[in-house]
């Protein structure tokens, strides 16, 4: 493409609108066509008064036919400059479009290009200060924790005023409000008459709460939890087939690792709150007088009792396919008991055990139901069971 004379430089000027780009042109190029038509129209009167003035002396026949030729090729010529005029303007015009378009685009593509980075730039900081937010929350809880369990650890307030002097100045507690605390901590100090210089580390700090040997986080397998008890300094952790473990983490903390969705929330008898895997339950009972008892797989015949009647935690385990129902007891005082059909390792006919007509055997234990065999085990393999179908004698 040709490039434009210089009185179009303004379209390449990017401080320019295109739309005030749009208007200058649009006067030059008015400008220029008037200017041109004057020229022509001043050569067309010359060429008129220098014919009259011949006029007188040309008028013989040859005199005629040569003016007559000379205005055919004048007027031939004035169409040829005219024609090439207007092809000229057309091709300047085309271009000047042409640069105004592309200009345009390339303003639209940089005003895209800025609300892309500036909306990549709000998300990105409005991420940091939610990770922020996030941030001061978990270490304020943390050093809650830490203030709790420290300071249940003595018994006198002079003994916890020292513990807590000595997590502030520790740097334990500084995302609360450690000059408030420690204040607190030293007044408690003087009045108990003891020397703030004297002051050291706790003899209490570090020492295990209850007689609880705690253990890392990273030496437990995730996968093998299936209870977990929130006693408010520590969390206490049940595995299928190991020993229960004590972490300082907090439940709300573990439960994010192994995925709370896989856990269903319930209390237990001294009102704190516990989370038991619901796959991992096989049974669901309770015996008069007793809370309601879950057997777990992995638990090697041991029960975790629950404060929650029995119907409202099958209604919360909510599994797939869900437990089946059975019941148990005397005529008089029956009960229902819930079982997990694939759980169930055989069916067998109750011949010692009272009130009872089959019993229902599972790794967690077994349980006597008033349902005799063929019956339960209808209910149980309607319930993912597969007792008596397909391999081996599982009657």
């Amino acid at each position: 493409m040709a490039p434009l004379p210089n009185e179009f430089d303004f379209l390449s000027d990017p401080s320019l609108d295109p739309e005030v780009k749009k208007t200058l042109l649009a006067g030059l190029l008015e400008e220029k066509r008037h200017a041109r038509d004057n020229a022509l129209k001043v050569m067309e009167a010359e060429s008129s008064q220098a014919l009259e003035k011949k006029k007188f002396w040309h008028n013989t026949p040859l005199m005629l036919a040569l003016v007559g030729t000379i205005s055919v090729f004048a007027n031939g010529l004035v169409a040829y400059v005219q024609a090439g005029r207007t092809t000229s303007d057309t091709i300047t015009l085309k271009q000047l479009e042409a640069q105004l378009k592309e200009s345009e685009e390339r303003s639209k593509a940089d005003r895209e290009r800025q609300l892309s980075e500036l909306k990549q730039q709000m998300g990105q900081q409005t991420s940091e200060a939610e990770a922020r937010r996030a941030a001061t929350k978990e270490e304020r809880e943390f050093a809650f924790k830490i203030i709790e369990r420290e300071l249940g650890k003595t018994g006198d307030s002079a003994s916890r005023a020292e513990v807590l002097l000595f997590l502030a100045r520790a740097g334990i507690l500084n995302s609360l409000n450690r000059p408030e605390l420690e204040k607190m901590a030293l007044v408690q100090i003087q009045r108990s008459g003891r020397n703030v210089q004297e002051i050291g580390i706790p003899p209490t700090l570090g020492m295990s709460e209850e007689g609880y040997t705690f253990v890392n986080l990273e030496s437990i397998n995730l996968e093998k939890v299936i209870v977990i008890i929130d006693a408010k300094s520590h969390t206490i952790v049940r595995r299928a087939d190991e020993v229960d473990v004590t972490v300082r983490q907090s439940a709300e903390s573990l439960l994010r690792l192994v995925g709370a969705a896989q856990f269903t929330k319930f209390s237990v008898r001294n009102g704190n709150s516990i989370w038991v895997k619901s796959t991992a339950v096989t049974l669901v009972r309770r015996i008069p007088g007793e809370e309601t008892q879950l057997g777990l797989e992995g638990l090697g015949g041991k029960y975790q009792g629950v404060r929650e009647e029995p119907e409202t935690v099958v209604d919360q385990l909510n599994v797939t396919p869900p437990l089946a129902k059975l019941t148990m007891g005397s005529a008089g005082d029956a009960k229902p008991f819930w079982v997990k059909g694939s759980a169930v390792s055989s069916i067998s006919a109750a011949t010692n055990l009272a009130n009872s007509r089959s019993i229902v055997k599972l790794a967690s234990g077994q349980q006597g139901a008033k349902e005799d065999v063929s019956t339960a085990r209808e209910i149980i393999n309607a319930h993912g069971g597969r007792i008596g179908l397909a391999t081996g004698d599982r009657r």
